[in-house]
């Protein structure tokens, strides 16, 4: 499948619902890298089981997650860490939003770590670091961490002081059935609001706090 088959228009449509929603602008580059990426992802699907067949004719409602979290990532923020980011998914369609952030990409399988070496290549992504490694073994201080779907929620939060330096901001994205405190962010893409939940991570815990709203 050709690049070229992914349309830019297409997703250009989806984030402007989003932005509606938001007030945050969508730039044609912008655009136009999250059709390459779609593209990309579409190619090594296949092989290396990136999303579901079914998110994989929505992959603009993952782009318009993005967009929705953007509103709760402090603009001082210099960094994320995205756990177990499969794809790339938020942190790829995050960074493309926020340029300047420094990405940190953990993912343990070192198929989906080609992949993301791969499009980090191709889109010309700077400044993101690709840990294909169990978050555990990752030790790195970010001031923003996502985790979106993630099973092992337990020791996730165990280690999130190892991920999320002192005082910083985790925001978790619940799947369907995963339970939590949450915020709710509307999505007029997938007619049921994106929940999140927030935390700031301490020296040795994580504490619950209202996520800021749309």
């Amino acid at each position: 499948m050709s690049e070229a088959s992914i349309r830019p228009e297409e997703i250009e449509a989806a984030l402007t619902l989003v932005s509606r929603e938001t007030g945050a602008k969508v730039l044609p580059q912008q655009t136009h890298l999250l059709a390459r990426y779609a593209a990309l992802i579409k190619r090594w699907n296949p092989r290396t089981h990136l999303v579901s067949q079914g998110d994989l004719r929505r992959l603009s409602w993952h782009f318009a997650d993005a967009l929705l979290l953007l509103a709760l990532i402090p603009e001082e923020a210099q960094s994320l860490v995205d756990v177990g980011t499969g794809g790339g998914l938020p942190g790829i369609p995050l960074k493309i939003f926020r340029p300047a952030l420094r990405l940190y990409l953990v993912e343990r399988s070192r198929k989906k770590a080609a992949f993301l070496r791969e499009a980090v290549r191709v889109l010309h992504l700077s400044d993101v670091e690709i840990y294909p490694l169990p978050f555990e073994e990752v030790w790195i201080q970010a001031d923003v961490g996502v985790a979106k779907a993630v099973g092992q929620w337990d020791r996730l939060q165990r280690h999130l002081p190892h991920l999320v330096r002192e005082g910083g901001l985790f925001l978790r994205v619940l799947g369907r059935g995963e339970k939590g405190a949450t915020s709710s962010l509307p999505h007029p893409l997938r007619g049921h609001p994106l929940r999140v939940s927030c935390y700031r991570v301490s020296r040795e815990t994580i504490v619950p706090l209202p996520c800021p709203r749309l």
